[in-house]
Order: structure tokens, then sequence, then C-alpha cells
């Protein structure tokens, strides 16, 4: 069934009742806005897939706590993620996601990796981290300012399970069967079960952490260009982004700067 099937079918439905009925808004936006050809295709049979308004809901639901909760919560603790209404592969996918998923804790080490890698630098703004002030030719330089950063994960750190507890860990099984339905690619492979891969973090200072952890500042890749990126955010934010559109990263090298 096509994409207009689908959006007809989420025009048709009819609120629950419950005061702030967001499933319209949600299911829209997941036709609309999955990052990838593969992902928009899955929303869309996930929507064609459904039934009645019920089942409409359930998957707004599903990809509420599965998806954009996790992702905007920031640390702290995050609804049960429900279960999919309709698609019997998504258990499947979390059956495997069980298998590959490691417990994590916090490395010590991690940001000194990472800083290294990034040349010490906030890789969106520029803004030295002030290890940096300890080298004489940095001082005496007056741009870009000096503050602190942070080692910010990209996939968040929250997802993975940091005990053998088994609802933890089904529970993260839940949101990366969710992300990678929605964006139409294998997360938990990328990570190799491992959300402290280097791949997965990168060095921010705290207000371009907040920012990128609240869905308001993104990064789009450059097709053909590797490792660049067009920095996307908010309207309202856009002053706060003083290098121009566009970052490029070192994944395997040592720097990371503004482009």
């Amino acid at each position: 069934m096509s994409l207009e099937t689908a959006k007809a079918k989420v025009e048709a439905y009819q609120d629950m009742g419950a005061a702030g009925d967001r499933t319209k808004r949600i299911l829209q936006a997941l036709m609309l806005y999955a990052p990838t050809e593969l992902g928009r295709q899955n929303m869309i049979m996930d929507v064609n897939s459904c039934d009645d308004d019920v089942q409409l809901k359930a998957l707004a639901d599903r990809y509420l706590t599965g998806l954009i909760i996790p992702f905007k919560t920031m640390g702290g603790r995050t609804p049960a993620v429900s279960d999919h209404p309709t698609a019997p592969d998504a258990d499947n996918a979390e059956q495997k996601n069980q298998g590959a998923l490691q417990v994590v804790h916090r490395e010590g080490k991690l940001k000194d990796r990472v800083l290294q890698r990034d040349n010490y630098r906030c890789v969106i703004t520029g803004v030295r981290d002030p290890i940096l002030a300890h080298n004489p030719s940095e001082r005496a330089k007056r741009d870009p300012p000096f503050l602190h950063t942070i080692a910010a994960h990209i996939v968040p750190f929250s997802f993975a399970p940091k005990s053998e507890s088994a609802a933890k860990i089904v529970q993260s099984s839940k949101i990366f069967e969710a992300i990678s339905r929605f964006g139409g690619y294998p997360f938990i492979d990328e990570l190799g079960g491992n959300i402290n891969r280097l791949e997965n973090v990168f060095t921010l200072t705290g207000d371009m952490h907040t920012l990128f952890g609240n869905l308001e500042m993104w990064l789009e890749p450059v097709e053909g260009n590797t490792n660049t990126y067009r920095i996307g955010c908010v309207p309202h934010f856009a002053s706060a982004l003083p290098y121009g559109p566009l970052i490029t990263t070192y994944i395997h090298g040592l720097e990371s700067a503004p482009a």
C-alpha cells in the first residue's frame, strides 16, 4: 500500500478521547522525517498495517516511548517502551538485539580518547577545551575561546543496559528496534553492541550538548563528502552556531574542526 493510503488513514484517525492526543502528528512526522528511504517505507508499512484507530494509537505510542522520549530524556527516567501493535518481525529484531547488547558503564578514559581525536575542540563551534591552555602557543591565541567540553554520545548512553537485569535488556532492545526501524539502519550492528564505541562519541560544549540532546540541533550527512555534515537547528537557535552550516569530522584521525 502507498504513502497516499497511509496519509489518508492517519488523516481519518479520530482522537481517542485523551487530552492532547498526538497520534496523528506523530505518525505524520514519522512518515515525513524518517532519514532514509527504507525508514520511510518502514513507517508507511507500519501505518498501513494498522486496522483501526486503536492500533494507530498503539503505533504512535510505540515510537513515542521507544524513539522520541528516549532521545529527549537527557539521562533521566524513560517510560517502558510499548509493544509494536502489528509487526511480528519487531519481536524477532528485539530478540536479536538482546543477544547483541553489552552491559556498559561509564569509561573513565573515554573523554581523553575523544578529546585527542577531536583535537581538543568542540566539533560544532571549534571552542577549545581548557586542556589546551597548558600549551603556550594555544594560550597566545585569542580565538576561539576556552570552555569545558563533554564527551557526548550520539546514540545516547542511556539506551544501553546498565545491568544484566532482564527488564533493562528488554527495554534497550525495544529502543534499538524502534530507532533502527525508523532510521532504516541497523544501529546496534554498527555499534557492535557497545554504546561507548569511539565513533558514537564526539566533543561538545555544554550548551551544544543541551541543544543536541533536546533535538534542537542535529547533523545531516552531506552526500559525497566523507565525514562532512550540515548543521541543522530550530530557527531560534541559529545564532548559537557561529561557524556556518558545515562541519567536517575525522573519525579515525586526531582533528575535528568546523569547515
